[in-house]
């Protein structure tokens, strides 16, 4: 097997994981009535490094993940603060807007899932 074959089978095999949590986690949103809903947000806390409670949609996603409560960051984010994620740590999923301009100057808003880390996952740099 060629390295390039490797490679592309590794990142196939992460990808797959990802979108299979995304799927699984639809599913259950879909079984929740609203007070369900609600009630796991309302029990979820996690906040951002920059200091903005995560979107409901967002913590409910986190706590289907098992995540702790508590405060959230990108690995880029916590290397700005002086910290550094632990070597195999884990990454939680949540999802981010981004604006894409069209040919008309409007905008669309996608909806794309970043990597995030608690910071029990952290250490001094």
């Amino acid at each position: 097997m060629s390295l390039f074959l490797f490679f592309n089978f590794i990142y196939m095999q992460k990808t797959n994981v990802k979108t299979e949590k995304i799927n699984n986690f639809r599913h259950f949103l879909s079984t929740l009535n609203e007070e369900q809903k609600n009630k796991s947000i309302d029990n979820f806390q996690a906040i951002s490094i920059e200091g903005k409670v995560y979107s409901g949609f967002n913590r409910c996603f986190l706590a289907y993940q098992k995540a702790p409560v508590g405060i959230f960051g990108g690995f880029k984010q916590w290397q700005f603060a002086k910290k550094k994620v632990k070597k195999g740590s884990k990454a939680f999923y949540i999802f981010f807007p981004s604006k894409k301009q069209n040919d008309e100057d409007d905008e669309d808003i996608r909806f794309w899932a970043g990597a995030i880390f608690h910071e029990s996952q952290t250490e001094p740099a």
